[in-house]
């Protein structure tokens, strides 16, 4: 864990951006989780 201390927390944040947009194709996570949100089909 001291690896991730010594991160700049810059770079966690670019990290973890990139990681709620996981996968990429076909459709990122957040995006389609917003939508089942908005829709009312997310259980």
């Amino acid at each position: 864990m001291r690896f991730i201390r010594e991160l700049p927390f810059s770079i966690l944040i670019i990290v973890t951006v990139l990681m709620l947009g996981a996968p990429f194709v076909p459709e990122p996570h957040l995006v389609e989780k917003a939508r089942m949100l908005a829709n009312g089909t997310l259980t």
